[in-house]
């Protein structure tokens, strides 16, 4: 029996099995989640949820096209109305990426991801420059923020900010993996690597940016400059389960 069941474990599993925490081999519950996460197809989308990446290892980067992403601002809004028309419907949902138009509040049900003295901050993503880029939003400021290309960009037209269960997801670091990341978004000019949210401290506030996909660090809008961080320093949005 031992030599039969030597032929199953031995090569890339029990190199995979080896390599996870003493504490997932020990769990049947945590080795049901890395299973999932380390053998489910690499992104996955339910419904109205945010899709699901799974990370095995930060590199190399998930490519953009993975997330299936809209080509235009004009599918974008069309799909950003469809997806909140459908939520104020009976279908079930727990994280997703909710249009607001522009002159409207924050939802109540947003997902905090970052705060600092005037508040929470939560996650926005906008259409800019052929792509859908992320920022921060929080409900004392007048309108949203984007970091760009060295500078924190004010931000007044519409966006889509992530509402839902915050007990569905989690923060994690780079090292973590595997983990399944929350959908973010992707920029034009760097359309080779998806865009995920990320967060880290900055001057006593946490704030939430953006990470490329396997780059070694992420942006973060602070005191009107975009601010660059090395992954040892950040987190990334990813779902509990």
């Amino acid at each position: 029996m031992a030599n039969l069941a030597s032929t199953f474990i031995l090569g890339r599993a029990f190199d995979w099995h080896s390599g996870l925490p003493p504490a997932t081999r020990s769990s049947w519950k945590l080795l049901e989640q890395a299973l999932t996460q380390s053998f489910s197809p690499p992104v996955q989308g339910w419904g109205l949820n945010a899709k699901r990446i799974g990370i095995r290892s930060w590199e190399p980067a998930v490519e953009a096209s993975c997330l299936r992403l809209p080509s235009s601002e004009e599918e974008w809004l069309a799909l950003g109305r469809r997806r909140r028309a459908e939520m104020s419907s009976s279908a079930p949902w727990s994280v997703a990426w909710y249009l607001v138009e522009k002159g409207e509040q924050i939802p109540p049900h947003a997902i905090p991801t970052g705060s600092e003295e005037s508040g929470q901050l939560f996650s926005i993503r906008v259409w800019k420059e052929g792509g859908l880029t992320l920022g921060k939003h929080g409900r004392a400021h007048p309108h949203g923020y984007v970091p760009w290309y060295g500078k924190e960009l004010p931000w007044e037209g519409p966006y889509e900010i992530l509402v839902g269960d915050s007990t569905a997801v989690r923060w994690v670091s780079t090292a973590d993996v595997p983990f399944v990341a929350v959908e973010g978004g992707c920029e034009a000019d760097s359309s080779l690597a998806a865009l995920f949210i990320a967060r880290t401290k900055a001057g006593g506030s946490l704030q939430p940016g953006k990470a490329f996909s396997g780059a070694p660090g992420a942006y973060v809008g602070w005191c009107w400059k975009e601010h660059w961080c090395w992954n040892r320093d950040i987190e990334i949005l990813a779902w509990a389960i």
